[in-house]
């Protein structure tokens, strides 16, 4: 990364993207038809790897975040769906882009006809058959339908699609493609949408699954097995009695099936529905597992961010390959600039999520740290960088060395009341650790944990405590809430000093770095800025109603960043509230906690759902 200068309302308009890291989250796979590479659509582009090496290729950025890829028949393109709709086809060669069409529906998921000449697309509202011309999208022939999930049969002759049909509920539908009419649905199995269906090799049976593993005859459209998973019941995780499916592919040689479910596990199923094999080692929910072409390996992406590789015949896993972080939800700078962490999450409640440490120089990515159950919302550092303090949505907190990257102690651990930790902070001097509590309950404290000390609260809001953040000279701290307050307390003897109205539920909160004055920022969009000395209001400034989730003073306190629900970060200049510059660029939603100034005020951090760290300042 560049040396950078100092971020300052004189040269914020100047800020672009230095650095971005991470390969996003991933969001389908596809096997070139020869099996010599595999393409992994996520976030931010397509990534191509060999298959037989396991090294990356080739990579295409998108500028937008691909919902699904797939390679043409003849291996020589792949077509992408877009988060905001567009369909595009590149040539593998050389990565270039052969065709465009714009489509009003966002997430498109694509099959070719297996003879190339169709590219079928879904969204929601719309199926859609594409004519392909010479490695050109012509005008397609469109369908009303909500289609969840598609597949062309071995044959060309018919496009099996999984629909949406409202309140939940689905229905599989075949569509003859010679005269665009469609059978009659199948009926006697489905109860919700099917998120994926495949058909056999010979064209026979149709996979298709809707929680449960369903087996279709399609000379009758009779359902002939159904397989129900059970599994135990977690009420603490907010658990289900079931084991969800939710994709299955059948391979491309034989009639067995794999089946990806929410646990994190693959199986390999028979045609009757029976179990092969188990196939365990994803640590979240398996998105995608389809087969070679040769039917000998499977391939399976996990929200955990890793790609394995499976051998069908024993089970055993032959690779393994990493580098997509995930949903980023916290970001925090080390005091002493050496390393970013990020609050990770593979599902919002999942039981196994990280965090990651970075190193903050170059980009390199450093460890995991495992232990976490819920989504990582808050991350903080203690002020010597030795110690990171992190918390979830379901109340665990828990705190961890850096050296060797293990949690050693556990401040509190409130799954079982559905607390929530959002805004988290360490006293400068390092002897306290604070956070919000958010309970369903609605008795919010802000919690005070002193090492080797029991915990203490501050009580007197009367919503969700949101954020907290100290005083630089460790003596008092602030605190925003749901219940449109900030409230000034006093550390020892927890007096409350000052309630402060701001008109709205308050997200995120932060003390100038002299101390002198508190920001605080608002699900409208306003941004309110106060005098600790005698509680008067300083400004208010409004960015019209997007809420601002997160905001953070620069170095010198002369500059505001808050991060926006249109994926950007915005900063203000401090004594006017106007605009220096807007950073656009993520391909989803910047974490609520998703922002970190470096301590030498050089670099901002933004960490995104779409899986990437972006690192902002002056060339």
């Amino acid at each position: 990364m560049p040396d950078g200068k100092l971020i300052s309302p004189e040269n914020a308009g100047q800020m672009v993207e230095l650095a971005r890291w991470g390969k996003g989250v991933i969001t389908d796979l596809s096997y070139a038809p020869d099996g010599k590479s595999l393409a992994v659509a996520s976030s931010i582009g397509i990534f191509f790897y060999d298959t037989t090496t396991f090294e990356q290729t080739s990579f295409i950025d998108t500028e937008k975040g691909v919902n699904s890829a797939i390679f043409s028949p003849d291996g020589k393109t792949v077509a992408a769906g877009l988060y905001n709709g567009t369909i595009k086809i590149f040539q593998v060669s050389d990565r270039k882009l052969l065709s465009s069409l714009d489509s009003p529906n966002a997430n498109p998921i694509l099959d070719f006809s297996p003879d190339g000449k169709i590219l079928a697309s879904a969204s929601k509202g719309v199926l859609a058959l594409i004519p392909i011309e010479n490695n050109i999208m012509l005008e397609p022939k469109k369908y009303s339908k909500n289609v969840a999930s598609i597949d062309f049969s071995p044959d060309g002759t018919t496009l099996a699609i999984g629909e949406d049909i409202g309140n939940y509920q689905g229905l599989i539908e075949v569509l003859q493609i010679q005269d665009g009419v469609f059978q009659d649905p199948f009926t006697g199995g489905h109860v919700q949408i099917s998120k994926s269906v495949s058909f056999s090799p010979d064209g026979r049976f149709l996979a298709s699954d809707d929680g449960n593993s369903n087996i279709w005859r399609i000379s009758d459209r009779k359902l002939l097995h159904l397989l129900h998973l059970s599994k135990p019941y977690d009420s603490s995780l907010g658990g289900a009695p079931w084991l969800n499916l939710l994709n299955i592919n059948f391979s491309p040689k034989e009639n067995i099936i794999a089946a990806g479910y929410e646990d994190g596990s693959l199986r390999i199923l028979d045609i009757n529905g029976g179990i092969v094999r188990e196939l365990k080692g994803h640590r979240s929910e398996v998105i995608k597992a389809i087969f070679s072409p040769d039917g000998q390996t499977i391939a399976s992406a996990s929200r955990d961010g890793v790609i394995k590789f499976w051998k069908v015949a024993d089970g055993s896993l032959a690779h393994t390959l990493e580098g997509y972080p995930g949903l980023i939800q916290s970001i925090s700078f080390s005091p002493n600039s050496q390393y970013i962490a990020l609050g990770m999450s593979v599902t919002w409640g999942a039981k196994n999520s990280t965090v990651q440490l970075w190193n903050s120089k170059d980009g390199t990515f450093i460890r995991t740290m495992e232990g976490h159950i819920g989504a990582i919302t808050s991350l903080v550092f203690s002020p010597d960088s030795e110690t990171l303090a992190s918390g979830s949505t379901l109340g665990i907190v828990r705190i961890g060395t850096i050296a060797d990257g293990k949690f050693l102690s556990q401040p509190s651990q409130s799954a079982n009341n559905f607390e929530r930790v959002w805004g988290m902070a360490f006293s400068p001097d390092g002897n306290i650790l604070a956070y919000g509590e958010r309970k369903h309950s609605y008795a919010n404290d802000v919690i005070l944990w002193k090492k080797g000390q029991s915990i203490e609260r501050l009580k007197g809001h009367t919503n969700w405590v949101n954020d907290v953040a100290f005083s630089p000279d460790s003596q008092t701290i602030i605190s925003g809430s749901g219940d449109k307050t900030v409230k000034l307390w006093q550390i020892y003897g927890k007096k409350l000093l000052q309630t402060f109205e701001a008109g709205d539920a308050v997200w995120s909160v932060a003390f100038s770095p002299d101390g002198q004055s508190i920001a605080a920022s608002s699900g409208k969009g306003v941004i309110n800025l106060w005098k600790v000395s005698d509680g008067s209001l300083l400004s208010t400034w409004t960015d019209g109603d997007k809420p601002i989730y997160k905001i953070a003073f620069s170095r010198d306190g002369k500059i505001l960043a808050g991060t926006l629900s249109d994926w950007t970060v915005k900063l203000w200049k401090v004594s006017d509230g106007s605009t220096l510059v807007i950073l656009a660029g993520h391909n989803d939603e910047i974490a609520n906690r998703g922002i970190s100034f470096s301590p030498d005020g050089k670099y901002l951090a933004s960490g995104s759902y779409d899986g990437t760290i972006r690192i902002w300042g002056i060339r």
